[in-house]
């Protein structure tokens, strides 16, 4: 092959190499043409939206009971606090183990700010095994839950608050387990 014959070759090769690279020039402009398209409607789409968004005013919605609080539990051992009632009916005591537990003797304090209920629960307090036991005030209304229960005569009310700590303790005074219930910052 002579140098003349070589050099046409090569022209020949590059001219092809030239119109792929145009080829995907043309069809890279075509898909920036329709990029550049789709994002003028979602522009249009989001200034249409943000004026809908000015016009609906979204009001809070106004949290009622229990949705009012956070509730932070902790305790070791199959004695938890369930929903202890924020309207201070009833506290909730739930046994997670297979065994029945006397809870007899321990001791329910609730703090509320400065103000503190402490009451000693009776000598055979007895909580099935998978189950849960409602402790009451003796003004609570009627309980009409299929629980079992108990109502303390030393108790009206459970106190209520912003901020309620209630702490179950053993005859020893070890902490077996409590709840934080905190009101929700509402706007």
């Amino acid at each position: 092959m002579s140098k003349v014959e070589q050099l046409e070759a090569e022209k020949l090769e590059l001219k092809k190499e030239l119109e792929v690279t145009e080829q995907m020039y043309a069809e890279l402009f075509d898909e920036f043409k329709k990029l550049k398209a789709q994002n003028l409607i979602l522009e249009a789409d989001i200034k249409e939206l943000k004026k809908e968004k000015k016009k609906k005013k979204i009001k809070p919605k106004k949290l009622k009971g229990a949705d009012r609080y956070y509730s932070l539990y902790s305790g070791k051992g199959p004695i938890k606090f369930g929903n202890c009632n924020v309207e201070g009916q009833f506290l909730e005591l739930k046994n997670n183990s297979n065994q029945e537990v006397n809870i007899g003797y321990f001791v329910i304090k609730r703090t509320v700010g400065e103000a503190i209920i402490e009451v000693t629960l009776p000598k055979v307090t007895i909580i099935q095994p998978m189950s849960k036991l409602l402790i009451y005030g003796k003004k609570s209304p009627s309980p009409k839950l299929n629980v079992p229960n108990l109502i303390h005569d030393k108790v009206e009310l459970w106190l209520t608050g912003d901020i309620m700590e209630t702490v179950l303790m053993d005859e020893m005074g070890t902490v077996v387990t409590s709840i934080v219930q905190k009101l929700k910052n509402e706007k």
